[in-house]
């Protein structure tokens, strides 16, 4: 029963508190000296290589984000239309095959004004999340949406919400589900990319001030 319970312990991936708005793109956690690239997660069954990788808008390059003060030195002044693209790798190089769950968990907003609310202004670049594999030969693979939305079009302070749009991805505990049950076999290294938007046609000073809170992002491997 014991090594059951170590074969289902979760990893957790320390992205503590994700903040973005418009003027910054915040990263909090408990010690500014937390360690988030190159983790390497192992239970008494399973052992995986972990890293976070972003970048912005069209930069070509993918930086790796190792601490706390990367995250604030790498977004700043986060406006409409900016884009963050997310990387995440996972390696399994342990001796058994592996299932992968990866999520983000508790996203919430806080804006100042009522009726307001920064989960509808940003989005999943079209609903897209692509995992791709370290073999040229293996081709991308588009994950489906655990959660799908609602398609009914939503207009809000004279604005058209997107698809994609937070508020209408995530589940009843503002989590969002990017990877669920992903086989990852012995040996076999892949990407998990998705790009979160700032919506182009958010217009309203009352969201000048909002901030969009990705509480944290969680690997499990089982």
């Amino acid at each position: 029963m014991k090594d059951k319970g170590l074969a289902k312990a979760f990893i957790m991936f320390i992205i503590s508190i994700i903040t973005l708005s418009v003027s910054v793109f915040a990263w909090f956690a408990i010690s500014s000296q937390t360690k988030i690239g190159k983790i390497i997660g192992q239970t008494a069954d399973y052992s995986a290589i972990l890293v976070f990788d972003v970048k912005k808008n069209d930069d070509l390059d993918w930086t790796e984000i190792e601490t706390i003060n990367d995250m604030h030195e790498f977004f700043g002044n986060t406006i409409p239309n900016d884009q963050i693209h997310f990387k995440i790798d996972i390696t399994n190089n342990g001796n058994k095959d592996l299932y992968v769950d990866l999520m983000i968990r508790n996203l919430y907003s806080e804006v100042s004004y009522e009726g307001f609310d920064m989960l509808d202004v940003y989005y999943l670049k079209d609903g897209l999340i692509t995992v791709v594999d370290n073999d040229p030969l293996i081709a991308d693979e588009i994950i489906p949406l655990h959660h799908t939305p609602d398609p009914t079009p939503v207009i809000k302070h004279d604005q058209t919400l997107n698809l994609y749009r937070f508020s209408n991805l995530v589940d009843s505990n503002n989590n969002f589900t990017i990877l669920n049950n992903y086989f990852v076999p012995v040996g076999r290294s892949i990407s998990t990319l998705f790009t979160i938007v700032y919506d182009e046609n958010t217009s309203r000073s009352e969201y000048e001030s909002g901030i969009f809170h990705l509480n944290s992002i969680y690997i499990y491997l089982n």
